[in-house]
């Protein structure tokens, strides 16, 4: 019983530590590559993976943590993204345990319709509100690139919870 706790308690260790370095990568500015003055948004795929493996709990627990270590490097109001992960964790989280197997292509089709939506979401709250650009550059410039940029983390980061979770639970 004790190795069981042990493992757990690894596994949970080594998802904050990866939170903390994918959070690290995302806003830490000249970290991580800009194709096109476009950032990537990594919180979001790691956020999925980890409820797409673990479950609603986790996914949820999870989105808030990451949303709110992005909240804290500025940019929009304190507590969106961290709303906003929660909310993807857990219907992630739902939806795998519900309607899809936890799988690559399932992450994959999560990743692209929650950063679609994130991305959706962020442009008419912190830009369209505010008197900011307007909706045809910011779809081509930023929505469109930011999503497909973030999409292609899904697989790497679903494969890299699947990893942990079959390494160190027992």
């Amino acid at each position: 019983m004790h190795i069981f706790y042990r493992k757990n308690t690894w596994k949970w260790l080594a998802y904050v530590l990866t939170l903390l370095v994918v959070d690290a990568l995302q806003n830490t500015p000249h970290l991580f590559p800009v194709i096109s003055n476009v950032r990537p948004v990594l919180l979001l795929p790691f956020v999925i993976a980890v409820a797409s493996i673990e479950g609603t709990g986790a996914g949820g627990v999870f989105g808030v943590l990451a949303g709110l270590f992005w909240d804290i490097s500025g940019g929009a109001p304190f507590g969106f993204h961290g709303l906003f992960l929660m909310m993807v964790g857990i219907f992630t989280g739902l939806l795998v345990s519900a309607v899809f197997h936890a799988s690559p292509l399932s992450a994959l089709l999560f990743g692209l319709g929650f950063s679609f939506l994130m991305e959706l979401i962020s442009w008419v709250f912190l830009d369209y509100m505010t008197g900011g650009q307007d909706f045809v550059y910011s779809f081509f410039h930023i929505i469109l690139p930011t999503t497909f940029y973030s999409f292609a983390f899904v697989v790497p980061f679903y494969y890299w919870a699947k990893y942990l979770h079959l390494r160190l639970t027992e």
